[in-house]
């Protein structure tokens, strides 16, 4: 192609996402440096989210969730309302449209189409406008299941547009230069010229180029040659004329017509020689193998993807051969064009049928940059395809995967090897082009794409992935279902990646056409796997320049790495308030100018520097004005951008103790250094030629570290000068900042009102701290309470305490216990448990109140008795035990259930705590209340043991007025019915042979249901073990309203303890697809079955024995949406023991679930050795 130069579930629990959980986000290709953070979401109902963020616009570009557990919208969608699923998509974005970059959606959103896949998956596109003037690649795309709840939202919006939308150059004045400029390019007169209607729209380069860019008010406009198949697209500045973008607009049911040119050339079409199969027996071999190979096109998308020609519609394919000896091929838009010879290679021919089908697909991707490329590699694909499937040419394995094998000439491309043509078969290739020519690249940098489609259809391993092969079929339904569905008109190869993974997840178990394949969940595993082989979510590094990927704040690999700016700061100037910190010398540098295309161009808000690189022998610096005292650690960063005579004129950057003599700054470790050398300043090294939008280089200050230290941006250009030159235009400067890596601390503990610990938790990262009297970590353990965790900034996380249990003797721990902390969102002013035991156990009640300033008065009743009434000041805890006589002696109370409830309305939180059993102590236990608002009809536990332990299923029912009729299912079989009275409670134990004798029943999942829809609550109680009943356990279960497909532990140890993961399937009649991570490593995936029960454990370096692993934080989670439910079950025994005496059993944590701030009533690393652990 020839282009202009171009000068550049609804069951929903509340879950607050916070900006700093999107700073973490991975960004799109190329990475600007820092982008800032998106805004903040507000709270909405749904499970945490997946998201992406923008490199160029710092927005979400792609957002996520489990499908089982939607988005509500609360849009009352109903089937009979044609309007429906628009307001579905609409109601969310209202909501969370800040997002993505939106300010009022019904302003700025016109829908532009809807589709619906046969599982009910609906989407809904939408193009963004501003003024009513469309904003081009601006696009959102949703996804909703049947009932209308979004699963994902990609695509990019333009934020914070306040440019004017009133033209200077009119319409007719914009056509007559459009006119002029087609005639230029074309040789010809301007007056055989035709031009489109001219369309207002809006062109930035941080949508199209993904690069830093003014927004400009332009026209887009075709011009055409009558009877010329070629048209050229062009988007002119619509107040300076400037050409912003220019292309052809061809791309290098069934009714065929083969037309004739006569090696005319002349791009009119010539006679027409043959219609259908007539075609098939003409003398003229291009003539017939058009027809043949065009009929394959044809027959492969209707026979494998069910669409009737190239836009679905049957419509009539009209192609001209014998075009000329210096043509290949071409899709006009309307037409086939193919040069003498190009007919014979099928591969080619389906390779612009393709073209064909992605302009009525894939967003009407833009032939420009990396959405170019994309579109190239889709039309090679199915090139490709056909010609593998069609049985005609060359298919030999020899020359599989090449592309125009039968061509004159030969290959062009081949998709198993790119490199073998020059052509980048990953991100950081060098062959990857940045380049204006060719659109940008796009024959070139489809490689990497190219090498995705490869992987996938005939698997093999690649850039240290191992991809197994799904084969054609699965791979065209795959990026089928991409294009129609998840492609966008601007999308990069970021984008892709996230885009062929979701349409992946649309694919799953959909027919395909004349196959007995279907897409599974482990398929789209494969996929990530290829697009992590190909780099498509890595920065390109092999641009000309620079050299690097702009560099991070901190070093890779540190704690400080994962937070997107600094928190020590020595210096800092984002140039918003003006130069006042700087000195300038010579006369390039100014502060805000502008000059060219790229008028004002700061990276971030609305103010820079910037030195020019027209004017003549300049040697001109920007100095800061004082001097900084540099710390131990520090850095030097900066964000700038340059297009600069290459290899001529250049900049440098130096420092200096004095003010007098400089130093440059290469001398020091760098990353995103010079990337060449400047001949105007006698060959020393610079920054030179074209860094293609903003980058960012950091320099190590370490050795400087005790100086007091100025620094410098010094431009050289030599004596030439040309006033015309709109390519080399200067220097940008913005966001200096000199910092030091400190760690910032992002939690808090506090217990009994003091602070006694802060950290930093990275992601997938842990701390274990215990807690001294002294502060220190020696003398009487510190005993206290209540204890609250929480984020400096924001970042959700989990936590837990962990207890081993010493009873009597300090030296024999025997009891183990953990418990997750209660997040605040979950607080309540009323909790129940199942039962109370004073009698056979030590029992308290334990009631914390987190006001800071009310007092809470509570009741706690036990079986319906009233037992204790209490007045808990603010950050205070009260720890009640009770005796059958009401006082403090004679037998201990057993009855239930228990109900604490805050009569005043302040929020409390509630556990009980448990000494098992009397004299020696043994075993200890603390639950967790369940809270009113979250009690259920039906509860699930993962796994029953009455044979290794003795174990009990405790189902208690809070109405004052009702009778729970309760059901009890074990490995899905009916094990019990009960009526429960009001206020009771049932304990219920089981034996395998259905009785009360012989072998205990083991089995799992455990379902406990009211069938007559009464709120209950149910636990299952553990002595432990077998025989000696040294422990006691208690675990609640987990209620039907919050199960979940994703469950997170803090910790996992399978060395000091024995440990079991536990993951069962409540569904009748879908396989789970489970995947477990711990410390983000994905160590094991495993399907499975409907109503079945699995336990794993693990080992160090995956080993199926030996030393066991010890690590975390732990994430279970269903990938193919299938809810489950999930807990770790740990024995312990004091490491000097032989044998096991504590048990605990943790419930997983639902993810939808996380907080940013958690509650525990007591902390006690006195009588016991205690842990808060925490975990992101």
């Amino acid at each position: 192609m020839k282009a202009f130069k171009h000068h550049q579930v609804s069951k929903t629990l509340t879950v607050f996402l916070l900006a700093t959980m999107l700073m973490g986000m991975a960004p799109t290709s190329p990475v600007l440096a820092g982008p800032e953070p998106p805004v903040t979401p507000r709270g909405f109902d749904q499970a945490h989210p997946n998201l992406v963020q923008h490199s160029a616009t710092g927005k979400v570009s792609f957002l996520s969730v489990d499908a089982s557990t939607p988005i509500s919208t609360g849009a009352g969608l109903r089937a009979f309302d044609a309007n429906g699923y628009e307001n579905s998509a609409r109601s969310f974005l209202s909501e969370q449209g800040d997002l993505f970059g939106l300010r009022d959606q019904r302003e700025e959103l016109q829908m532009a189409r809807q589709s619906s896949l046969e599982n009910g998956r609906q989407f809904v596109r939408f193009q963004q406008t501003y003024n009513g003037v469309p904003v081009m690649a601006g696009e959102l795309n949703v996804q909703m299941d049947a009932d209308g709840n979004v699963i994902t939202v990609n695509g990019e919006i333009l934020p914070d547009l306040t440019l004017s939308t009133d033209p200077q150059l009119s319409a007719d004045e914009i056509a007559s230069q459009a006119r002029q400029l087609a005639a230029d390019y074309l040789g010809m007169e301007a007056d055989l010229v035709s031009v489109s209607e001219p369309e207002l729209v809006i062109y930035s380069p941080q949508l199209l180029e993904s690069r830093d860019g003014e927004a400009r008010l332009a026209w887009q406009l075709s011009a055409t040659v009558e009877g010329l198949p070629v048209g050229y697209r062009m988007v002119l500045d619509a107040n300076t004329g400037d050409s912003l973008m220019a292309y052809e607009e061809s791309w290098n049911a069934l009714s065929v017509r083969i037309y004739d040119d006569g090696n005319a050339g002349t791009y009119f079409l010539g006679s027409l020689v043959c219609e259908n199969a007539d075609c098939s027996s003409s003398s003229d071999i291009d003539v017939k193998n058009a027809y043949l190979h065009l009929t394959d096109s044809y027959n492969y998308f209707k026979t494998h993807l069910n669409r009737d020609s190239y836009d679905g519609y049957g419509t009539t394919l009209a192609a001209e051969v014998n075009f000329g000896t210096g043509f290949t091929s071409f899709w006009s838009g309307a037409n086939f064009y193919f040069g003498d010879g190009y007919p014979a290679a099928d591969d080619i021919v389906g390779h612009e049928y393709g073209h064909a089908v992605i302009d009525t697909t894939a967003g009407g991707l833009y032939p420009w940059y990396q959405s170019g490329a994309i579109a190239e590699s889709l039309a090679d694909m199915w090139g490709e395809f056909i010609d593998q499937t069609n049985a005609r040419g060359t298919d030999t394995e020899a020359v599989k995967w090449q592309i125009g094998e039968d061509a004159p000439g030969g290959y062009v491309r081949s998709m198993k090897t790119p490199t073998l043509k020059n052509h980048p078969d990953m991100m950081t290739s060098p062959y990857f082009l940045f380049t204006t020519a060719d659109n940008g690249g796009v024959h070139t940098n489809n490689g990497v794409n190219n090498k995705a489609v490869y992987l996938l259809t005939d698997g093999g391993t690649f850039n240290g992935q191992t991809i197994a092969a799904l084969g054609k079929d699965r791979v065209a339904a795959i990026y089928y279902q991409a294009q129609q569905n998840f492609i966008l008109s601007g999308s990069d190869y970021a984008d892709l990646a996230d885009q062929l993974y979701q349409a992946c997840q649309a694919q799953i178990n959909l027919t395909i056409p004349n196959s007995a394949d279907k897409v599974t969940y482990a398929n789209c595993l494969e996929v990530k796997k290829a697009t992590l082989a190909v780099q498509m979510k890595t920065d390109n590094t092999t641009a000309p320049t620079p050299p690097e990927s702009p560099a991070a704040y901190c070093p890779s690999g540190t704690p400080a790495a994962a937070y997107p700016k600094p928190v020590d700061v020595t210096f800092e100037d984002d140039f918003e308030l003006g130069e006042t910190n700087w000195t300038k010398t010579g006369s390039a540098w100014m502060w805000d100018g502008t000059v060219g295309d790229l008028g004002r161009n700061a990276k971030s808000g609305l103010h820079f520097m910037y030195a020019a690189n027209y004017l003549p022998s300049v040697d001109s610096s920007l100095r800061t004005s004082s001097a900084y005292l540099i710390p131990a650690g520090a850095y030097l960063h900066f964000a700038h951008s340059f297009s600069l005579e290459d290899g001529v004129d250049g900049g440098v950057v130096e420092y200096s103790t004095n003010g007098t003599t400089w130093v440059d700054m290469s001398t020091l470790t760098t990353v995103n250094g010079y990337n060449g050398t400047i001949s105007a300043a006698g060959g020393i090294p610079g920054f030179t030629g074209s860094s293609y939008g903003y980058t960012a280089t950091r320099y190590d200050l370490s050795t400087l570290a005790g100086e007091t230290v100025y620094f410098r941006w010094r431009i050289i250009t030599d004596a030439n000068y040309d006033p015309d030159d709109t390519q080399d235009q200067g220097w940008w400067l913005d966001d200096v900042i000199v910092y030091t890596c400190a760690t910032p601390n992002n939690i808090e503990i506090e217990i009994g009102g003091v602070l006694r610990g802060s950290y930093f938790i990275p992601v997938n990262g842990r701390q274990t701290p215990r807690y001294w009297e002294s502060g220190g970590y020696t003398g009487p353990g510190l005993q206290n309470g209540p204890v609250k965790v929480s984020s400096t900034n924001g970042d959700l996380f989990f936590t837990s305490e962990r207890v081993h249990f010493t009873g009597i003797d300090s030296t024999k721990w025997t009891a183990f216990n953990e418990v997750m902390g209660y997040p605040t969102e979950r607080l309540s002013t009323e909790y129940y448990f199942p039962w109370y035991d004073n009698l056979t156990m030590y029992t308290w009640v334990l009631i914390g109140n987190p006001s800071t300033t009310e007092t809470a008065e509570v009741d706690v009743y036990v079986g319906g008795v009233l037992r204790g009434s209490y007045s808990v000041g603010p950050r205070q805890r009260v720890t009640p035990r009770y005796w059958q006589n009401g006082g403090y002696t004679g037998p201990g109370l057993q009855d239930g259930p228990v109900r604490v409830i805050s009569t005043n309305g302040v929020k409390i939180f509630t556990s009980e705590r448990t000494h098992f059993p009397n004299t020696p102590w043994t075993g200890f236990n603390e639950v967790m209340g369940y809270p009113v608002e979250e009690l259920d009809t039906e509860y699930w536990f993962p796994w029953y043991d009455n044979q290794n332990m003795l174990t009990w299923v405790l189902v208690g029912n809070p109405s004052a007025t009702e009778t729970a009729e309760v059901d009890i299912y074990i490995g899905g079989v009916k094990r019990g019915e009960f009526d429960i009275a009001p206020g009771g409670r049932v304990t219920p134990r089981y034996w395998a042979n259905g009785g009360y004798t012989g072998p205990g029943l083991e089995a799992g999942p455990v379902r406990v249901v009211c069938t007559n829809d009464v709120k209950i609550f149910a636990t299952e109680r553990v002595h432990y073990p077998a025989g000696t009943w040294k422990d006691f356990n208690q675990v609640m279960g987990m209620a039907l309203s919050r199960i979940s497909t994703s469950y997170v532990f803090p910790w996992y140890d399978n060395k000091t303890m024995l440990t079991n993961i536990m993951i069962a399937n409540p569904s009748t009649s879908q396989i789970a697809e489970v995947e477990i991570m711990i410390a983000g490593e994905i160590l094991d995936h495993f399907s499975l079955a409907a109503g079945q029960t699995v336990s794993k454990r693990y080992y160090e370096n995956g080993a199926t024995s030996g030393t066991g692993l010890q690590n975390g934080p732990i994430k279970v989670v269903s990938t193919n949406d299938i809810p489950i439910v999930t807990s770790t079950r740990v024995q312990y025994k004091n490491p000097t023991a032989t044998a096991y005496t504590g048990f605990n059993e943790l419930m997983g944590y639902p993810e939808s679930d996380l907080s940013n701030e958690y509650w525990f009533t007591w902390y006690d690393n006195q009588t016991m050795v205690n842990w808060v652990l925490i975990g992101r």
